[in-house]
């Protein structure tokens, strides 16, 4: 699970997708969780997905 707070300032003018990885080298596309909405953001990362017990969460945001 990862949680953030989004304010209503961020959120009119850039875009967040929190990306998920088993390795910390990639960062499929597939696995993009697409943020929307302000205040506190959770979202939980698929723990069946995790590879020898590991899992890795960012959250990327870009300003078009």
């Amino acid at each position: 699970e990862i949680s953030f707070e989004r304010s209503v300032d961020s959120a009119s003018d850039t875009t967040a997708v929190i990306q998920w990885s088993t390795d910390l080298q990639s960062w499929p596309a597939e696995n993009d969780i697409e943020v929307s909405g302000t205040g506190t953001i959770t979202e939980t990362i698929p723990g069946s997905s995790a590879q020898n017990g590991r899992i890795f969460a960012r959250l990327k945001v870009t300003k078009p």
